[in-house]
């Protein structure tokens, strides 16, 4: 509980930091100020009956949208700095630390054969393939696709034929294996983890944990953006 706890007050902290500094770049002032502006050079477009007249207009519009577009830019820049070194520096070693108490490995999707400490896994009453482990330390770990390997029993594993789900995964921290072939029938993708049962709708991706993190800071931003908006 406190470990989620922790998560959701992060990502919290962390959302209403990326409005604040946006806003600091891009007030609601100014944002109000382009709309305007927009919709007014727009229109001068549109009547214009000359082309030399049509053209400075549609120029002077184009700067005025680069013009945004730059600012707005730069301001989510600026506004993902303490996300970017909280996910580099800080969320690593707690994601690290979750896994390593997980006390079961889970394959998805069940089913695939995978052999982890000479032990194959396979699903249980729930559907799920889980087998209850001390996640700390190594072991080993046999696919039908890949060959007998030491691994950190704690880290995440994924196995992908040349694919978006390789890129996923790869961005997703998970140690990336491509494959020639598709690891099962109609199967694009497996991943082998470390499970605390976990039933968020993006596992096996992202863990509850993970989940909630990401869930809070988006309701943080978006909170954080409309009362920004009103009170302006």
């Amino acid at each position: 509980m406190l470990a989620y706890l922790a998560a959701i007050g992060a990502a919290l902290l962390l959302g209403w930091s990326f409005v604040a500094i946006w806003r600091r770049i891009v007030s609601a002032e100014a944002s109000a100020l382009f709309w305007r502006s927009f919709v007014r050079t727009s229109g001068t477009v549109l009547s214009a009956d000359e082309f030399d007249h049509l053209m400075a207009h549609y120029r002077t519009l184009i700067g005025l949208v680069a013009r945004y577009l730059g600012r707005s830019l730069l301001g989510v820049a600026a506004a993902s700095v303490p996300t970017v070194l909280a996910l580099l520096f800080v969320a690593p070693p707690a994601v690290e630390a979750w896994d390593g108490a997980a006390g079961s490995i889970e394959v998805y999707p069940p089913g695939i054969p995978v052999s982890i400490n000479g032990r194959t896994v396979t699903p249980d009453g729930d559907g799920r393939a889980r087998r209850p482990l001390d996640t700390r330390g190594t072991g080993t770990l046999k696919t039908a696709f890949s060959a007998v390997e030491t691994v950190d029993l704690a880290g995440r594993y994924g196995f992908c034929r040349p694919s978006v789900h390789c890129a996923v995964l790869a961005s997703l921290a998970f140690r990336v294996t491509v494959i020639g072939e598709e690891p099962g029938d109609g199967v694009a993708y497996v991943v082998i983890r470390p499970s605390r049962g976990d039933v968020n709708v993006l596992w096996p991706f992202l863990s509850d944990l993970e989940f909630s993190f990401l869930v809070a800071f988006v309701c943080a931003t978006f909170v954080g953006y409309v009362a920004t908006r009103r009170r302006a």
